[in-house]
């Protein structure tokens, strides 16, 4: 079976099951919802459009900025095939032309039903992978599983922490010059980071 093969599959199986609400894993993505909420609020509140359209300006330069440095940090990663667990990621494998060789499901909530599994390994065995990429939602069961198959590493990708974060109670991470609230931005690299170790 050759990549393009395995990369077919790949497709078809997504096919299968298309909602995802993990859009936001795209800059540019969530660049599109914060002009259409500047637009709603607008509407809504018509004395202060000023306030909404520099609010979201100022933010999609931000966008804009993190999508740039995506794009560069990720550049030896592009057209690389991965095997990663689930969809969820699938927005930001696709805006940094990451190909998805293998999904060992396409569900990405309620019960998982692994794909024909042997048919995904031989993926995973003939993109020569090293690593596979897993949420932190993935059973702890079927990591030592695939991992035992397919002689591969694990990296642990975290898409679910944006769904427990928000202005007030965002995560704090330390650094050289103390501690600082984690935000957007953080998520985004710290994917770049582990993709790029993981593919590069």
């Amino acid at each position: 079976q050759t990549t393009s093969d395995s990369i077919s599959l790949a497709n078809d199986s997504l096919n299968k099951q298309k909602y995802n609400p993990f859009f936001w894993t795209d800059p540019l993505a969530v660049k599109q919802i914060v002009n259409a909420i500047a637009d709603t609020l607008t509407a809504a509140d018509p004395d202060n459009a000023g306030g909404y359209k520099a609010d979201a300006g100022f933010f999609s330069k931000r966008l804009d900025l993190l999508n740039r440095q995506a794009y560069r940090k990720l550049a030896a990663a592009a057209g690389q095939p991965l095997a990663i667990y689930d969809r969820s990621l699938e927005y930001f494998t696709k805006r940094y032309n990451i190909i998805t060789a293998a999904f060992f499901t396409t569900k990405i909530f309620g019960k998982e039903k692994i794909n024909n599994l042997d048919s995904v390994l031989k993926i995973v065995d003939v993109i020569k992978a090293k690593f596979v990429f897993y949420t932190n939602y993935t059973p702890e069961y079927i990591i030592p599983i695939i991992s035992r198959r397919t002689k591969t590493n694990k990296i642990i990708l975290n898409p679910l922490s944006m769904g427990t974060m928000n202005m007030e109670t965002m995560k704090e991470k330390t650094t050289k010059r103390g501690t600082k609230k984690r935000n957007y931005s953080d998520l985004i690299l710290d994917f770049v980071r582990k993709f790029r170790f993981g593919l590069e």
